[in-house]
């Protein structure tokens, strides 16, 4: 509209991210956590979302449950949707595999994934709970650290098992 205000202006950012509808999953759908290999990984299965918004992203929560009680964040995937294929090239789920170094056998643990549009906004997510799996190959702790960025400060290559000078 004429004169030309940019705050008011119907396309600008702000005003399509606000008014942008959300991907969301369709009614009923569940997320689906099943063991994988020896090592005490998990699949986690994920619907595709209901409706003709498609999803551009969609993002993984791992939390984990704590000795207080809470879920504490443990880590974040975010792939890609399919916003960008044509209907009949969509998939009917996805599979996200987590290797078991995330997990400590017979922790609680859960998944909350939400899909994404384009600007970043959320759809209603979906979570899961799950037990981890008990790993058949025995591992061992070889460094632990309370301050990694700290402790293990990054280096510029290794020669044999001394570290190179930086430069």
């Amino acid at each position: 509209p004429w004169p030309f205000n940019p705050s008011a202006a119907p396309y600008r950012k702000a005003g399509r991210k606000e008014k942008s509808a959300a991907p969301n999953f369709a009614a009923g759908t569940v997320l689906k956590v099943a063991p994988t290999g020896d090592e005490g990984g998990v699949v986690l299965t994920v619907p595709v979302t209901g409706g003709e918004i498609r999803p551009y992203i969609y993002r993984v929560d791992l939390e984990r449950f704590d000795k207080s009680g809470k879920w504490m964040p443990l880590g974040r995937r975010d792939f890609i949707g399919d916003a960008w294929q044509r209907p009949h090239e969509r998939p009917e789920k996805y599979d996200v595999e987590i290797p078991g170094a995330y997990f400590t056998p017979g922790g609680k643990y859960r998944f909350k994934v939400a899909p994404q549009n384009c600007w970043r906004k959320s759809g209603t997510p979906l979570t899961v709970e799950f037990s981890a799996p008990e790993s058949k190959v025995k591992h061992q702790l070889v460094w632990e650290s309370d301050n990694p960025m700290k402790d293990c400060p990054f280096l510029a290559g290794l020669a044999g098992s001394k570290p190179m000078p930086l430069k």
